[in-house]
């Protein structure tokens, strides 16, 4: 779980991936083979697990454990990384949306500008812009500002 939770921010999914596809030397290609028997050399289909010699799950069950197949994925493991990543992508995403709208619908700060101050702001702008060129000289800027009321 843990694993996937890192997946989910985007760190290292692709070397586990790649890690993933790589083929072992002693794996057993049979898709239902999944436990060799050495004495016999032929594969029990319908593995069992027993606690005398666990399957291998961790580094610290070595070496009394019996590794359970060990081959490669194959290209399931593109679809189910590609699409793990997507979908939590989206979903992450959505929530980062929710998130802001629903700290915005709560903010108490109401209208930032009142309308007296906006239509005092175009009366001076208009002042330093009489043509509405929408441009002021940056020399005009200091006494613009200082023209303006206090926020």
């Amino acid at each position: 779980m843990l694993l996937l939770l890192r997946f989910s921010t985007g760190e290292g999914w692709m070397s586990v991936m790649y890690a993933l596809l790589e083929k072992r030397e002693d794996c057993c290609e049979d898709i239902w083979c999944c436990k060799r028997d050495a004495s016999l050399d032929m594969c029990d289909s319908n593995p069992k697990y027993e606690e005398a010699s666990p399957w291998c799950i961790g580094e610290d069950d070595y070496p009394n454990c019996i590794e359970v197949n060990g081959c490669s994925a194959g290209a399931s493991v593109f679809v189910y990384f590609y699409s793990f990543t997507m979908i939590v992508s989206f979903v992450i995403l959505n929530m980062l949306v929710a998130a802001v709208l629903q700290a915005f619908e709560a903010s108490d700060e109401g209208e930032l500008l009142d309308p007296a101050d906006l239509e005092h702001f175009v009366s001076v702008w208009s002042e330093f812009d009489p043509e509405a060129t929408w441009f002021i000289n940056a020399s005009d800027m200091q006494s613009f500002l200082s023209r303006l009321r206090p926020p």
